[in-house]
């Protein structure tokens, strides 16, 4: 965190971006560094309304587009913060990014991660139930099927079935179920290899209900479980926004928007008996 008594970041500070609010880099734009000044990693500063304006750290013709799209943007309340070329290393973001002049939308739950905002919705969906199968694999199920109860399902089941038949490949198989039931969205056969909370889970520690299918598999050998995976919250990042930004040619979305939708989608797993388990450990 950078010292209240300097601006300057150090190189133990390098961090910085990942360190603010969410609400401060959420929406960020990748500028070269030559359109910043030599204090573009001053941390953020407020003016006398305590309100952050990210093109006081840019430097050079105030006319000059990519600064005069920023700051017209944040008349408009979007508030985008600009990040030099040279302090995007510590980010992670899609293969081939960051791109010129494209706003990007930090993931809420993982500082490091972003998006471009046109698919900014769908990432944040995937992202959360990745996480929510690796919780199962790990937990040692032997086959889970993944029901669309409300919201987004096919429509986005097809890209989500490559990465997750990725994950599973050295010990299961994803089966697609499109003609048996339209809610079915696939299953999964796995062969455990144990059970275990995987590491790094970020998600994990704002669901209560899966801490409990957690606590109940590895304390109680629990065998059966319906896990819930929802996307109830668009973070502000919606179609009245992408219009604004839409409006500022200069900057991109990076395709055409998704909105968020209302999604419920629940895996139910099934786990292998406790005496199999003491197998494994043997």
């Amino acid at each position: 965190m950078v010292n209240s008594d300097t601006h300057r970041v150090t190189p133990s500070e390098e961090r910085l971006l990942t360190d603010l609010p969410y609400g401060l880099r959420q929406r960020i734009v990748v500028l070269p560094d030559d359109l910043l000044s030599d204090e573009q990693q001053v941390a953020p500063q407020q003016d006398e309304k305590g309100a952050w304006r990210p093109w006081d750290l840019l430097k050079g013709d105030p006319t000059h587009p990519s600064l005069k799209a920023l700051k017209e943007a944040e008349e408009e309340g979007l508030g985008v913060l600009p990040v030099p070329q040279s302090a995007v290393g510590i980010l992670a973001m899609p293969i081939g990014h960051p791109l010129p002049k494209m706003v990007y939308i930090g993931s809420p739950a993982v500082p490091a991660r972003y998006y471009p905002v046109a698919d900014f919705h769908r990432r944040v969906f995937e992202e959360k139930f990745s996480e929510a199968a690796l919780l199962l694999m790990g937990l040692g199920a032997e086959r889970f099927s993944v029901w669309s109860i409300q919201g987004w399902s096919r429509d986005i089941a097809g890209d989500l079935e490559t990465p997750l038949q990725k994950v599973v490949k050295t010990g299961g198989e994803v089966k697609s179920k499109q003609k048996k039931d339209n809610r079915l969205l696939f299953e999964a056969e796995l062969t455990p290899r144990g059970v275990t909370l995987p590491k790094a889970l970020v998600w994990y520690q704002h669901e209560p209900s899966w801490r409990t299918i957690a606590e109940g598999r590895l304390k109680y050998g629990l065998r059966n479980c319906s896990l819930i995976v929802s996307s109830t919250e668009d973070y502000g990042i919606d179609t009245e926004l992408a219009a604004k930004l839409r409006r500022r040619k200069i900057l991109s979305l990076g395709g055409e928007f998704t909105k968020h939708v209302d999604t419920i989608w629940v895996m139910e797993g099934t786990f292998a008996p406790a005496a199999r388990r003491a197998r494994w450990r043997s």
